[in-house]
C-alpha cells in the first residue's frame, strides 16, 4: 500500500472511531437549545428538542439530560431512534401552562431557566370537515378562543398553489377572497386540500446557554375539497 493510500486509510479510521460529537465535549455556554412543544388537538402535546453546538445536533452523554417541568409533573426527554431529537409526550396537553426545559448536567453547570407558556387551545369551526369550497366564492375560516398570539393560516393540496397568511391580529375569522387560492391543474372536479391554523408563542432561552429557540404551538387541521 502506498504512503498516500495508507494516510487516507488512517483518516477514515479516525473519523469512524471519533463518531459524532457528544454534549459532554462542551461547556454549557457553548451549547444551543432548540425546542418546540406542539399540541395538535389530539389529547396530547409533544415536546421535541435538540442540544446543538455550532448548528450540529449532539447526543447527550456524561449524565446530561433534557427534563421538562409542567406544574408538578416532570418529563425526561428520550432519544429519538431516527435522529438527534429528544422527545416526550404530555398526555392531556398543557394548554395555558408554563413549560420549563432544563438541561441537567452532572459534570458542568446546568441550564434551568428556559421556559415558554403554551398558547390556549382552540378549534376550527368553519368550514365543516370535508366541506366543498368554491374557489370563485369567498371562503370563510373561523375558530374559537381568540387570543393575542401569532397565527399562521395555510392551505395546500396537490391541485392548488399553496397559500400561507400570517394574521397580525386574532379576531377569530379570516376571509379568503375569490382567486386568492388558485387551482394549478386546470380541472373542475373536486380536489382535496388541507387547512392548517397554527397559534404560536416564543419563549425565553436560559442565558446560561449560548443561544437557541423555544417555541410552543397549538395546531389544528381541517380537510376540505375545492372546485
Amino acid at each position: 500500500m502506498s504512503l498516500s493510500k495508507f494516510s487516507l486509510y488512517l483518516s477514515v479510521l479516525m473519523v469512524i472511531a471519533g463518531g459524532c460529537d457528544d454534549s459532554g465535549d462542551y461547556a454549557t455556554d457553548a451549547l444551543s437549545l432548540r425546542a418546540v412543544i406542539t399540541d395538535e388537538g389530539g389529547g396530547e402535546a409533544i415536546i421535541s428538542a435538540t442540544v446543538e453546538h455550532d448548528g450540529e445536533a449532539l447526543e447527550l452523554d456524561d449524565g446530561d439530560a433534557l427534563i421538562a417541568h409542567i406544574g408538578e409533573a416532570t418529563y425526561t426527554l428520550s432519544k429519538s431512534p431516527a435522529d438527534e431529537r429528544y422527545t416526550a409526550q404530555v398526555e392531556g396537553g398543557c394548554a395555558g401552562q408554563e413549560v420549563e426545559i432544563t438541561l441537567k448536567r452532572e459534570d458542568q453547570d446546568s441550564s434551568e431557566a428556559s421556559r415558554v407558556r403554551m398558547p390556549l387551545a382552540f378549534e376550527l369551526t368553519a368550514p365543516a370537515e370535508d366541506a366543498t369550497l368554491d374557489l370563485s366564492d369567498t371562503i370563510l375560516i373561523t375558530w374559537d378562543q381568540v387570543a393575542e398570539d401569532s397565527l399562521l393560516l395555510s392551505l395546500e393540496g396537490d391541485c392548488v398553489d399553496p397559500l400561507a397568511v400570517t394574521l397580525e391580529k386574532d379576531v377569530g375569522r379570516y376571509l379568503i377572497q375569490p382567486g386568492a387560492l388558485a387551482r394549478v391543474d386546470g380541472r373542475q372536479d373536486l380536489c382535496p386540500i388541507w387547512i392548517t391554523l397554527t397559534r404560536s408563542r416564543k419563549g425565553h432561552v436560559d442565558t446560561a446557554l449560548k443561544d437557541g429557540e423555544l417555541r410552543a404551538e397549538q395546531v389544528r387541521h381541517r380537510a376540505a375539497f375545492v372546485r
